[in-house]
């Protein structure tokens, strides 16, 4: 640390842990921006696991023989920044040097290791783990400054006896600091990762606004709002199975959701072929939904291009770029309505690998949860993601609140989905899942 006195070591001290603070959470940033397309992992608890392992194994043959040395510069920061810089200019180059591990000396493979971990976590993770390091490396430096450059009785250490006595500890400590680091690493690691979903994140409240994967109809009627166009839902009490009085829902996390579909797209054979012709397509879709009719106006009934498929959507733009790299080839939607008003939406879309299509669920499944959404599974229908928004719709009549209830799924190439709108009264989880059994026995076989 640069030699300074009085105040001015406080502002030294804060400028030094500052820099190395903000330089290790950038680390981590990077780190999660290069290992970015390795995300998400299956099992992020077990990636840390077996990455703290490799950190420890290889601290601990260094320890023993020698090698392998952890993959460093070598080099501490320059002594020539202290002469041509002042001293707090010296201590934000120094912290920041210092709060990347392998830009100065770095007697530890556990930092690579950590870090390694905690960018295939997430972004914040890394960031946060990052930053850690670089705080409390920073912070223990400035501590022995201050304990070598002063003794009990104020006077000045012996700093060639001082370090000599902290080197003829060096292998028994680094034991127990490198255990007491592993431990720390996985507790935390294990509290981030494990932890399930509470109360407030199991129940059905889910809000699917912008989801630029959810298509809208707009039907003639009050209830026309879709997942795709409807406001931000109100704050609702979060419903559990025993409150919808259907056990077939159950609850999940947007992280069970997603991982659950990405393992299932790599399981599924091409079992058939699959036509993109818009009978085919047509004809993919249920024709008839209980106590509900057909909408007869245009638009309700109706082929899929790219361009209307995207003219959905809040950003047509957007959705014909998605839709673009996805691959898709053409969709059909239809449209039902009840004597109580409410609507019910189905549709397909058809794009040129089963792969594109899992993609285009997991994009939506992502973009739900961006927006706080939460989600469940329906009991005896494997890859079906459920969702549900409550909100409010006023007109001349008073306001009225309302519920869009709904599912998604892939089936080979093609995606579809499956969604009520209306009353809450009305539009409920035994009314959802025999349609979305019947839409998924006529999407036939995976």
């Amino acid at each position: 640390m640069p030699s300074v006195r009085g105040r001015a070591q406080l502002t030294v001290a804060s400028c030094l842990v500052g820099a190395g603070t903000a330089s290790g959470g950038l680390a981590g940033l990077a780190g999660a921006v290069v290992l970015a397309p390795l995300r998400p992992v299956p099992s992020p608890l077990a990636v840390v696991l077996v990455a703290v392992v490799i950190g420890a194994s290889l601290d601990r043959l260094h320890l023993l023989v020698g090698r392998p040395h952890p993959l460093t510069s070598g080099h501490q920061v320059p002594r020539e920044w202290g002469r041509l810089f002042g001293p707090h200019t010296v201590a934000l180059l120094y912290g920041a040097r210092l709060g990347v591990g392998p830009l100065t000396i770095l007697s530890t493979w556990t930092w690579w290791s950590v870090t390694l971990a905690s960018a295939l976590v997430g972004p914040i993770t890394a960031v946060t783990v990052g930053a850690v390091f670089g705080f409390v490396r920073l912070l223990v430096t400035v501590a022995v400054s201050a304990v070598v450059s002063v003794g009990r009785a104020g006077r000045r250490r012996d700093h060639a006896a001082w370090f000599r006595w902290v080197r003829a500890r060096q292998r028994s400590n680094w034991r127990v600091l490198n255990g007491i680091g592993v431990a720390m690493a996985v507790a935390v690691f294990a509290a981030g990762c494990g932890a399930g979903p509470g109360a407030d994140d199991r129940g059905l409240d889910v809000t699917t606004a912008s989801s630029s994967t959810i298509p809208s109809t707009t039907p003639p009627t009050s209830h026309s709002t879709s997942p795709s166009t409807s406001p931000q839902p109100r704050a609702t009490t979060p419903a559990t199975p025993a409150q919808t009085g259907n056990e077939s829902i159950i609850p999940v996390r947007l992280e069970d959701v997603v991982r659950t579909a990405t393992t299932e797209a790599t399981e599924r054979p091409r079992a058939r072929t699959w036509s993109s012709e818009p009978e085919a397509l047509a004809a993919a879709l249920t024709a008839s939904i209980d106590g509900y009719e057909p909408i007869g106006e245009p638009g309700a009934d109706r082929h899929l291009d790219l361009q209307a498929a995207a003219e959905l959507q809040p950003d047509p733009t957007e959705e014909v770029a998605l839709l673009e790299t996805r691959g898709f080839e053409g969709g059909w939607t239809r449209a039902f309505r009840n004597e109580h008003n409410d609507v019910a939406v189905v549709s397909v879309y058809q794009f040129d690998d089963p792969a594109e299509a899992e993609f285009y669920l997991e994009d939506g499944l992502i973009t739900i949860g961006g927006y706080g959404g939460k989600f469940f599974d329906i009991a005896d229908l494997p890859g079906v993601r459920g969702f549900v928004q409550y909100f409010s719709e006023t007109d001349e009549g008073g306001t009225e609140d309302l519920v869009s209830l709904g599912a998604a799924f892939q089936t080979g190439p093609r995606w579809y989905l499956v969604y009520f709108v209306g009353s809450t009264e009305t539009v409920t989880p035994e009314v959802l899942v025999p349609t979305v059994a019947a839409q998924r026995q006529a999407a036939g076989d995976y």
